[in-house]
């Protein structure tokens, strides 16, 4: 069968609905839409716009609201939207000429957030007006008998996927979602009611690991570092465990989010070995190599030896230039924040900094803004990279009006550029307020904290011949 089926579950909707059905209604048979208790005109408009109006009393289950519609739909195709989102034009002709030729169970689409509520789909596809990469979701899927979603919350089709070996493809047909915009979510609670639910999901079903993680994910996200980590701890017991049974269960969402905390801790050790275990599963995901290049960039940080640190700083070069290669790829798990270009990019020129490489640096930093022009990290790298190329005054000019924010990268720079134009008591100083600063606002880029330690060393003892390392590669990089 061919037909397409759009099927979306909805409630208080109305400011948003209309726009969703306008950009499906050429494309499908037929529209249903589950209401699961509105006080709105929400089911008015669904039926204004051609859909049909099934009623579900809400349990707090997303899952038996999503599974509500399946005895409505024998056969064909389901294309699944929620009232935020917006499939993109072209993508109709895209589905009706894969449900035609058939060959597969479940199409990933690509989802692109939104950044603001009035964007236009072509800026938000553009990338200009989104927040992150996009991600492939399983919207459209062919019905099957044993079709259904599992999970009250961050309900998903696994269970389906695995136990009949569906075929994956993925569907050129982009979806925009404008439910990411912060004061659109802040409004509508969906964290707190995300968080009730998860501990009431990982309640029913304490051994799955894909549970714990969106719970884990949500505690992280209130800021309960400490729940995040033994929640993430137990799901990586779990997934260990299923995927010894034979469960293919991806490792990426999971090993993401508790290598992150486990760095952010300072459990190096830890966090590699997490990395080590995913990186066969998943190798050049960019979640995975970022992560490790940030891990590498913190080993360098306490390298003993020069060997050491040149192992490390490469290593770290190694995965965020694996990073940037994959610019403009979607993945089934969402990724981290510019983990394909200008957190990669910014990263990778904190990694030439230390390897005494400005003018690479500064190439990466610059690549880092074209995508992200309010970066202040990669804007400080930039400045950076220009006192170690000479270029003191002019840098010291733009440091200037950031000296009056909370950061200590201002001031660890300023006194850095004193030192190349010769200004030794004011580089101490500045060096001096530096380490004052940061014991409240740790420096952007942590290497900046070892540089102010060397300086004031340097300039404590009077012999302003000498320089601090990162200086002195840096000039003998140049040089060479």
């Amino acid at each position: 069968m061919t037909k397409i089926t759009f099927c979306a579950i909805v409630r208080d909707e109305e400011a948003l609905l209309g726009g969703c059905l306008d950009s499906v209604k050429d494309v499908v048979d037929r529209m249903l839409v589950v209401d699961t208790g509105s006080t709105d005109r929400t089911r008015e408009i669904a039926r204004e716009h051609g859909a049909e109006v099934l009623e579900f009393a809400w349990c707090d289950d997303f899952a038996a609201a999503r599974n509500a519609v399946l005895a409505h739909v024998p056969d064909g195709w389901l294309l699944v939207l929620d009232a935020d989102e917006r499939l993109a034009p072209g993508g109709g002709r895209v589905l009706r000429k894969l449900a035609k030729r058939g060959g597969f169970d479940c199409g990933m689409l690509p989802l692109h957030n939104a950044s603001e509520l009035d964007a236009s789909l072509q800026d938000v596809l553009s990338g200009s007006k989104r927040r992150g990469e996009p991600v492939l979701l399983p919207r459209f899927l062919r019905r099957t008998p044993d079709l259904a979603w599992e999970g009250i919350v961050h309900e998903n089709l696994n269970a389906w996927v695995a136990r009949g070996k569906r075929k994956m493809a993925t569907v050129e047909a982009p979806i925009v979602h404008y439910g990411q915009v912060p004061d659109l979510r802040a409004a509508r609670e969906k964290d707190a009611r995300n968080l009730r639910l998860l501990e009431r999901r990982v309640e029913l079903t304490p051994d799955d690991p894909v549970a714990r993680t969106y719970l884990a994910r949500e505690y992280e996200r209130n800021g309960n570092a400490a729940a995040a980590i033994a929640e993430t701890e137990r799901a990586w017991i779990d997934l260990l465990a299923a995927r010894a049974n034979g469960l293919n269960l991806d490792v990426v969402a999971l090993a993401t989010l508790r290598a992150f905390l486990l760095i952010r801790a300072s459990r190096l050790d830890e966090a590699r070995a997490v990395l080590d275990h995913a990186d066969p599963t998943a190798p050049d995901h960019p979640n995975l190599n970022l992560l490790r290049g940030v891990l590498e960039e913190r080993v360098a940080l306490g390298a003993r030896t020069e060997d050491e640190l040149a192992a490390a700083l490469r290593g770290a070069e190694r995965a965020l230039q694996a990073c940037l290669a994959k610019r403009g790829a979607a993945y089934w798990c969402e990724l981290l924040p510019g983990a394909t270009d200008w957190s990669a990019a910014t990263r990778l020129g904190t990694v030439h900094l230390m390897q005494g490489r400005p003018r690479d640096a500064e190439r990466r930093f610059a690549q880092a803004l074209a995508t992200k022009p309010d970066h202040l990290e990669a804007r400080l790298g930039v400045l950076e990279a220009e006192i170690l190329r000479d270029g003191s005054e002019s840098a010291l000019a733009v440091l200037e009006p950031l000296l009056h924010g909370e950061t200590s990268d201002a001031w660890a720079l300023s006194a850095l550029a004193c030192l190349r134009l010769g200004h030794a008591n004011d580089a101490l100083s500045l060096a001096l307020e530096a380490r004052r600063r940061s014991a409240e606002h740790p420096p952007l880029a942590a290497h900046r904290q070892k540089l102010v330690e060397e300086l004031i060393t340097v300039l404590g003892e009077s012999t302003p011949a000498a320089l601090p390392s990162s200086e002195t590669r840096s000039v003998e990089s140049e040089e060479a």
